[in-house]
């Protein structure tokens, strides 16, 4: 599958959860940026290694599958402690989850 693309039971699962919740998803995923950060400047493989696993599974729960494939990729970089890749993809999902988080508010407003 192509980053971005959509199976049928992922599109399935994007229609049934409101935007509300998807969008409240978002929130906490912003929001836990700073304490990823944080174990990224502490050299904390651990924290983030967990971070990219959870990241992997709730990307899919809530239908974004690409915060799962950042997820995927965060947690075997923590595990091989790779830092600078681990740089380059916090990087990236910052950006991805500020791109989704400006979706969602603008579809409320």
């Amino acid at each position: 599958m192509v980053p971005g693309e959509t199976s049928n039971s992922q599109a399935e699962r994007e229609d049934s959860l409101p935007p509300a919740v998807v969008a409240a998803y978002v929130a906490r995923c912003v929001a836990a940026l700073p304490a990823l950060k944080l174990a990224f400047e502490r050299s904390d493989y651990d924290s983030m290694r967990i971070f990219g696993h959870r990241l992997r599974g709730s990307g899919a729960a809530y239908g974004i599958p690409v915060l799962s494939e950042i997820g995927s990729v965060i947690e075997e970089l923590a595990a091989a402690e790779d830092a600078g890749e681990l740089r380059r993809q916090v990087a990236v999902l910052q950006v991805y989850i500020t791109i989704e988080a400006s979706r969602g508010r603008s579809s409320d407003g």
